[in-house]
């Protein structure tokens, strides 16, 4: 076996030890690896999760199943240094990397590194998203009305999706909600550099982290006690 399909191996080895997951009804999830991202031709290191990192992608119109085609390359093809395990969109959950690799989603802050111990998870933004800023840390309000019914539709099913993978993930990995955290809260933390993500765009539509967290926690009762059959 080559060093390379060692370490994926290493990676869900470590998964199954350290997963425990008997959701009643998990989420669907489509895996297909971007076995030649740097990432994963490169990382060595795996991670015990501590925690999920929840990020939006900056890029509107740009939809989950089309990151494969623009970060399964390398650098030198046009790639980027940059990988998550997984995105998300309204209509499907793409994982792309095994959830005990060490993907390079959040850089580093003044303390550590989340990438070091945290699950990465990018929401895909529609294409009305529009940026005021060169950094994309703001979205135009003029351009973007987080009430117009196709804004609301497709904001309402790509959190479904992210909540739905948050607490099976959750599950999965024996995690409590209050670890998940967003790009933004981690560069607060100092573990992330400084990145608006998600409250650039999800308190638009009156969501903040808490109250996200809050939704995983009660997707994980449901799914309890769908399993209790209660």
């Amino acid at each position: 076996m080559s060093k390379k399909a060692n370490r994926i191996f290493l990676s869900f080895l470590l998964c199954t030890l350290f997963s425990r997951s008997c959701f009643a009804a998990p989420p669907k999830i489509n895996v297909k690896w971007m076995n030649e991202n740097r990432c994963w031709t490169s990382e060595k290191r795996t991670i015990k999760p501590r925690g999920i990192m929840v990020h939006s992608t900056a890029s509107p119109g740009i939809m989950a199943p089309d990151w494969f085609s623009r970060w399964n390359k390398q650098p030198e093809n046009g790639g980027k240094l940059t990988s998550v395990h997984a995105f998300v969109d309204d209509k499907c959950i793409m994982q792309y990397l095994p959830w005990c690799l060490r993907t390079w989603h959040c850089g580093r802050g003044d303390n550590d590194s989340g990438n070091d111990n945290y699950i990465s998870i990018e929401m895909c933004e529609p294409t009305s998203v529009v940026y005021t800023t060169k950094n994309k840390s703001k979205i135009d309000a003029s351009s973007y009305n987080p009430q117009a019914p196709e804004n609301k539709k497709y904001f309402k099913a790509a959190l479904k999706n992210m909540v739905k993978l948050c607490a099976y993930l959750c599950d999965w990995f024996n995690l409590e909600p209050d670890s998940i955290i967003c790009h933004q809260e981690g560069y607060q933390l100092g573990i992330a550099s400084d990145h608006a993500d998600v409250l650039h765009w999800w308190p638009l539509h009156g969501l903040r982290m808490d109250n996200f967290r809050e939704l995983v926690s009660q997707e994980l009762i449901s799914q309890k006690l769908m399993d209790l059959n209660v």
